[in-house]
């Protein structure tokens, strides 16, 4: 053996094992590596880590008390721009979004524009029209169409085949069209780039071309269910901006998925944000709690827009309340405790977890016949949703042994109020200060016939009817006054920053 191993030293000296390393001063550092991270330290950091705080070997220095408090306070400022109402498995949004991506999404108008012109109507289209002078002037998508156009590349993805029709053009051009822009990030007005037609009507394309690739019923001449037609056309604006790659990347790391308390390996991962579930986007939590031990089992879904059942509910408010209603899981539908190893009562919720910067609202007016629900929903200028978030509907252990105790021995309200816990402990969360914008109106007897019109909040605060190619300038009293409600559009509320630099608070 003693030969053997002579004979592979002396085989190794012979190769590059032996050869001596001669290491030298690195002249930049490892920009792969992020310090306090990793446990590799870079020989000569950036100077701006160790603004961060790590020194010299990578190593997190102890804080001062300024730099903690600085930290503190840009926490609370992500907790209540950001996620809204998530629990502490979330991420926030804002925390990690780039300056670029909170100038674009703020629901603020970037500068003051004249209200939107009136649409067309090419035939049955007042379903549509309504709908996209909703989304004309919602704030986000106007700041991205109208203010930061160099996002848009010269040359649209699906002039080289990788789009059938693109959506997000079109929008774009419609944009153009109705605000007579683009504009500057100033607010002057700018020359078309990145591929806009200036003055062209991106409605008539999404018409004569778009309509037919939203599904086989939508035809020219036919008068669809406005918020059917919303719902396609989200869907296909996000596939559009997931193949814009200069909007895709704009976006990148925007929003991270809550995970589930028990994650199924074979869950497929998280398509990337787009451009509209970071406008338009959030997540619900469901929960089923375990009454006679702490155990939760909580899983998300995203969600863009809420869909509330009107027929108990003669309020917004009421109808949310009804969305997020808890049930006791119990008897014959007990549940299955994977702690306490048999069936036990529990605490089964909705509840929503993560909120958007645009939040629209569905009032289910159409049963499943088509036939409609004529029924008077007041809904608020400006809507809290704080009671009905997941933070505020924490159940303690105390809280589930009185709704132990409570069987039949309290009102079915009572228990009701009992089980989504907090008490009077509820927090008023900024992040769910929403104000209207909004409202799309179905007049008529149902779906497939009657028809559409809309309110809009104008970027200087004025409200307008939106009627096909007409507009008018109404009061508020009258846009809050529509019994025939269908579509709700709220933004979130945030601070208003002046030209001087100053914020003020939302209004």
């Amino acid at each position: 053996m003693a030969s053997v191993d002579i004979q592979l030293q002396n085989q190794a000296k012979s190769t590059e094992l032996f050869r001596p390393i001669k290491f030298v001063p690195a002249k930049t550092n490892a920009a792969r590596f992020t310090p306090g991270h990793t446990r590799f330290k870079p020989i000569n950091p950036r100077p701006e880590d160790r603004e961060n705080g790590v020194d010299s070997d990578g190593d997190e220095q102890p804080e001062k008390p300024a730099t903690r408090s600085a930290k503190k306070q840009q926490h609370e400022h992500d907790e209540n721009e950001g996620d809204g109402g998530g629990s502490a498995n979330g991420t926030s949004r804002t925390s990690s979004a780039s300056e670029t991506q909170r100038n674009v999404l703020s629901t603020n108008w970037e500068n003051i524009v004249p209200v939107g012109t009136g649409l067309q109507n090419l035939g049955n289209t007042c379903y549509l029209n309504s709908a996209m002078q909703c989304l004309l002037h919602t704030p986000p998508l106007a700041n991205l169409f109208l203010f930061h156009s160099d996002k848009f590349p010269h040359e649209c993805p699906g002039k080289k085949g990788q789009l059938k029709f693109c959506f997000l053009c079109e929008l774009r051009n419609q944009f153009i069209a109705s605000f007579r822009g683009p504009y500057s990030s100033d607010g002057t007005k700018a020359s078309s780039s990145g591929g806009a037609s200036q003055g062209r009507s991106g409605l008539r394309a999404i018409v004569l071309n778009g309509l037919p690739l939203l599904g086989k019923h939508f035809k020219v001449g036919r008068q669809m269910d406005s918020h059917e037609f919303l719902m396609l056309l989200l869907e296909h604006l996000e596939k559009a901006s997931l193949v814009h790659r200069s909007i895709r990347s704009a976006f990148e790391g925007w929003d991270v998925p809550p995970r589930p308390s028990d994650p199924d390996p074979n869950t497929r991962p998280p398509k990337p944000t787009s451009m509209v579930f970071a406008t338009f986007g959030g997540y619900l939590q469901s929960q089923i709690r375990c009454l006679q031990c702490p155990y939760e089992s909580n899983t998300y879904d995203p969600y863009m827009g809420l869909n509330l059942e009107i027929t108990k509910a003669s309020t917004l408010e009421h109808a949310l309340k009804h969305f997020t209603e808890p049930e006791v899981l119990e008897k014959e539908n007990a549940y299955k405790c994977p702690k306490c190893k048999k069936p036990v009562p529990a605490r089964k919720q909705f509840t929503v977890y993560r909120t958007p910067p645009v939040l629209y609202i569905q009032l289910k007016r159409f049963t499943w016949s088509g036939a409609k629900i004529h029924k008077n929903v007041k809904y608020p200028l400006d809507l809290d949703i704080s009671p009905f978030t997941t933070e505020n509907n924490v159940l303690s252990a105390e809280q589930a042994r009185e709704v132990l105790k409570s069987q039949g021995k309290m009102s079915k309200e009572k228990r009701s109020e009992l089980l989504r816990g907090s008490g009077m402990k509820r927090k008023v969360l900024q992040s769910c200060q929403y104000e209207l914008y909004g409202v799309l109106v179905h007049i008529g007897g149902g779906c497939r016939s009657g028809h559409y019109i809309c309110y809009v909040k104008s970027a200087s605060g004025v409200w307008h009817r939106m009627d096909d190619s007409s507009v008018q300038k109404v009061s508020v009293g009258e846009v809050l006054s529509q019994s025939d409600a269908y579509l709700l559009f709220y933004r979130r509320k945030e601070r208003r920053h002046h030209r001087s630099g100053q914020a003020e608070d939302p209004g």
